[in-house]
């Protein structure tokens, strides 16, 4: 039996993958604030280090928005001319990830501080900032579309 090609995903089945990567980190932000309060209620600890959790938050979430722009412009610059959807949405796909992993990171901050100081709601304005983000970056096909053309132009 000979191997056949692989045929490359539509643009709609690139599309779904993404919503599923998407729907899978935003879950596990609930999850670990179901964890947080679990696991680290009773005596609180005081830390005084943590503001600098709230700053490197701060500077993640501005980060979350300037890097993954950056990689999908260099993406898109690489893609043959005019791209089509199926290489657009290829392209996006590093950005995507970025972007989410990002915003994962600051509700792990604030996971952090739940286990540094045993105080679950520490969690909460970590985790409002976090999916908040997410769901800004929640992927959209014609807004996907637009951000390529917006970065090659």
């Amino acid at each position: 039996m000979q191997n056949q090609p692989v045929q490359p995903e539509s643009p709609e089945q690139l599309l779904m993958t993404l919503r599923i990567l998407w729907a899978a980190i935003l879950s596990s932000s609930f999850i670990l604030v179901f964890i947080s309060y679990q696991n680290f209620s009773g005596e609180i600890v005081e830390f005084e280090g943590i503001n600098l959790f709230y700053f490197v938050a701060l500077a993640v979430l501005v980060i979350s928005h300037i890097l993954p722009k950056v990689v999908f412009k260099q993406a898109l610059a690489q893609a043959p001319k005019p791209a089509t959807e199926n290489q657009i949405f290829t392209s996006y796909f590093t950005s995507f990830i970025l972007s989410i992993a990002l915003s994962e990171a600051i509700t792990l901050l604030g996971f952090v501080s739940v286990t540094t100081t045993h105080e679950p709601k520490r969690i909460l304005p970590f985790v409002a900032v976090g999916v908040l983000n997410m769901i800004y970056f929640f992927p959209v096909k014609d807004r996907i579309l637009q951000k390529a053309k917006a970065l090659t132009f």
